[in-house]
C-alpha cells in the first residue's frame, strides 16, 4: 500500500512515517521544511527515512497554487496529513500564515484525495479545538487563539468533506504529544535546555497550568491503528482525542526533569500567557473503544527518556 505523510519531516511526521516504512508499507512523504524544529534535527529525522528503499521525499509546500493536482498525481492509496503551524503563542505573532497552511493546506490535501479518489484521510487536530473549555466533552468550545480556530475550522471542512465527496476522514486531537526528535519550541525542550545551561526557567501559570502529556510511541501506534480501521460508511468524518486523561501540573513535570538530569531547576513563576488554555485533559474512551487502544505511557516513565535523549543529542550535535 503507498501512503502519503505530509509534514514528515516534522516530529510526530518522521515517527508515524519509519513506523509505517518499518512495517513494510511504501510512504511517500511531503514537507518544505519551513517549521520550528533546528535543520539539523529535520535532517537526522529524513536521513533514517531515507534509509528505507520503499520511502520517497518531495520538497512540497501545500499551500502552492498547483499543490491539489501534484499530490493527487502520486495516486496515494492513504493519506495521514500531519502539515501544519504549530505552536499556539507563534500564531499570535504570524496569524496569517496559519490560516494559508492549516485551513488552506488541509483543503489542498482534500481536494488532492478527492481528485485521486483516495477515500481515507487521518489528520491531525489538537487539544486546542477545546479552547474556553464552554462545550461540554468532545464538543469544541470558543476558540482562545487562532491556531485553536485553524483546527477548528480544519473538523468542520472534513465533515464537509466527507459528506460531499464520499470519503472517510478521521481526526486525531493530539494532546501535548513529546518525545526522542521532538520540537524545540515545546515547553519541556526548554526546560531541559534551560536546566542544562543554568538558566532561569519561566513556569507560565504560576505553575497551576496542567497538561496531559502524551509520548510519541502511543501517537504513533493510534495513528496507525486508526489508518487501518475499516470503512465504516462513505461520508463519514469522525474525531477522537489521542491523551491519557491523566493531565500533571507543569510543576510535577519540572520535578521528573529534575530527578532525570540531577539538576535543580531555576523556577520563575510568572502569569499565564493570553490565549492559552489552563488545564487539558483528553477523553480516551471514545477511541479506545474503536481500535482497542489508547495512550497508557505515563510521564513518569516517559519525561526521564525525552530528557536523557536530549542531553545526549545537544552534546553530539553541538560538541
Amino acid at each position: 500500500m503507498t501512503i502519503l505523510v505530509t509534514g514528515v519531516a516534522g516530529f510526530i511526521g518522521a515517527a508515524v512515517a519509519g513506523a509505517l516504512l518499518e512495517a513494510g508499507q511504501t510512504v511517500i512523504g511531503l514537507d518544505d521544511r519551513s517549521g520550528p524544529s533546528m535543520p539539523a534535527l529535520v535532517e537526522q529525522r529524513l536521513a533514517a527515512l531515507r534509509m528505507f528503499p520503499r520511502f520517497r521525499y518531495l520538497d512540497l509546500d501545500i499551500t502552492e497554487a498547483g499543490a491539489p493536482v501534484a499530490i493527487a498525481a502520486l495516486a496515494p492509496e492513504r493519506v495521514i496529513h500531519l502539515a501544519a503551524r504549530t505552536g499556539v503563542r507563534d500564531s499570535r505573532h504570524d496569524p496569517g500564515r496559519y490560516l494559508s497552511t492549516n485551513v488552506g493546506g488541509f483543503g489542498a490535501v482534500l481536494e488532492a484525495c478527492r481528485l485521486a479518489g483516495c477515500p481515507r484521510i487521518v489528520y491531525a487536530s489538537s487539544s486546542s479545538v477545546y479552547g474556553d473549555g464552554s462545550a461540554g466533552p468532545g464538543n469544541m468550545g470558543v476558540p482562545l487563539n487562532v491556531y485553536a480556530a485553524t483546527k477548528q475550522a480544519d473538523e468542520r471542512i472534513a465533515a464537509g468533506y466527507a459528506a460531499s465527496f464520499g470519503l472517510h476522514i478521521t481526526g486525531l486531537r493530539f494532546f501535548t504529544v513529546y518525545g526522542p526528535k521532538g520540537r524545540p519550541d515545546m515547553a519541556i525542550w526548554q526546560f531541559v535546555e534551560a536546566m542544562l545551561e543554568g538558566r532561569p526557567m519561566l513556569l507560565h501559570g504560576e505553575g497551576r497550568m496542567t497538561r496531559d502529556f502524551t509520548w510519541i510511541d502511543d501517537v504513533v501506534e493510534c495513528v496507525i491503528r486508526v489508518l487501518d480501521l475499516p470503512h465504516t460508511k462513505p461520508g463519514s468524518a469522525d474525531v477522537y482525542d489521542v491523551g491519557m486523561g491523566a493531565p500533571v501540573a507543569l510543576t510535577t513535570v519540572v520535578s521528573l526533569l529534575e530527578a532525570s538530569l540531577g539538576v535543580r531547576a531555576d523556577v520563575r513563576l510568572v502569569a499565564g500567557p493570553a490565549g492559552e488554555m489552563a488545564d487539558t485533559r483528553a477523553n480516551p474512551e471514545p477511541l479506545r473503544a474503536v481500535i482497542g487502544y489508547a495512550p497508557s505511557t505515563p510521564p513518569g516513565q516517559g519525561m526521564p527518556i525525552f530528557a536523557a535523549w536530549l542531553r545526549g543529542w545537544r552534546a553530539a550535535t553541538f560538541a
